[in-house]
């Protein structure tokens, strides 16, 4: 993988973790000045859990190839 791909996929991601912020904070909004049960908000919460997986292994995989990449020059 060529570095100029590697800068793509590390703005991918970072892009990502911005959304994850924003649906995080927009969740935790919802909760705290809401009135609904907390369980109205369920669904949203394995969105982000899915989502942040996601992205944490992507991140080692990156980690992982990057190191490898070190080791053979």
């Amino acid at each position: 993988m060529t570095e100029k791909e590697r800068a793509f996929q590390i703005e991918e991601l970072q892009m990502n973790m911005e959304k994850i912020y924003s649906l995080q904070n927009a969740i935790f909004s919802s909760i705290y000045e809401s009135k609904d049960d907390s369980k109205n908000y369920e669904w949203a919460f394995v969105l982000l859990i899915d989502v942040t997986f996601e992205i944490k292994n992507k991140l080692n995989e990156m980690q992982i190839e990057l190191f490898e990449a070190i080791k053979g020059q």
